[in-house]
C-alpha cells in the first residue's frame, strides 16, 4: 500500500482517515485562530479534496467556526462565456476580486488591500516559479485590489459520501 512521503508519519497508509489525522496534528501544533482553506466548490481535484479533509479535521475538534474559505478554479463550465475565474486574466490591481460563478450563494466577506497589501500578494504570487512559467497571467488575475473569502453554512460544507469514500482509498 502506498505511504505519505514527507509527513511526520513516513510509513503510514496514504488514506483519508491519516490524513485527516496528520490535519488535525497540525492544527493543534499551530493552533491557528482562522483556518483558510480552498472551499468543497473549487473545480480543482486536489483543491476539493484538501477543502474536505480539513472540513473533517475542523469538525473532530469542534473547530468549524475558525474555517474561511476561498475558490481558485470557479468558473462555470457548463456556460461556455463564463468557463474563467477570474476575469479578466492578467495583472489588474485596481479591480475587484467579485464572487466566482460557481459560489454565488456562499456569505462571502470582502477585505480591501493597500499598496503595500498588494505588493506583498504580488511578491507571493510571482514566488510560485513553475506556475509562473506556464499560467503567469492566471496567476497573476488573483492579484486584485481585494480578498475574498466565505464563511460556509453547514449544508455547504457537508461532505458528499462519494468524496470522503474516493478520499479514503490509497492513491
Amino acid at each position: 500500500m502506498p505511504v505519505a512521503i514527507g509527513t511526520r508519519s513516513y510509513q503510514q497508509n496514504y488514506t483519508g482517515a491519516n490524513v485527516t489525522q496528520y490535519v488535525i496534528e497540525r492544527i493543534n501544533d499551530f493552533k491557528p485562530t482562522i483556518v483558510y482553506v480552498t472551499a468543497p466548490l473549487d473545480t480543482d481535484t486536489d483543491h476539493k479534496g484538501t477543502s474536505y479533509f480539513v472540513i473533517s479535521a475542523l469538525a473532530s475538534l469542534g473547530q468549524l467556526g475558525i474555517m474561511r474559505n476561498y475558490i481558485i478554479h470557479g468558473g462555470n463550465y457548463s456556460v461556455p462565456e463564463i468557463t474563467e475565474y477570474p476575469i479578466p486574466r492578467g495583472l489588474h490591481t485596481d479591480m475587484a476580486l467579485i464572487p466566482p460563478p460557481i459560489a454565488l450563494e456562499y456569505n462571502w466577506s470582502k477585505a480591501t488591500l493597500n499598496a503595500h497589501d498588494i505588493n506583498i500578494k504580488t511578491a507571493a504570487v510571482s514566488s510560485h516559479c513553475s506556475q509562473m512559467e506556464i499560467m503567469e497571467g492566471y496567476m497573476q488575475s488573483f492579484i486584485r485590489r481585494n480578498e475574498l473569502y466565505a464563511v460556509l453554512n453547514a449544508a455547504q460544507m457537508t461532505l458528499p459520501a462519494q468524496s470522503m469514500n474516493a478520499a479514503s482509498k490509497p492513491k
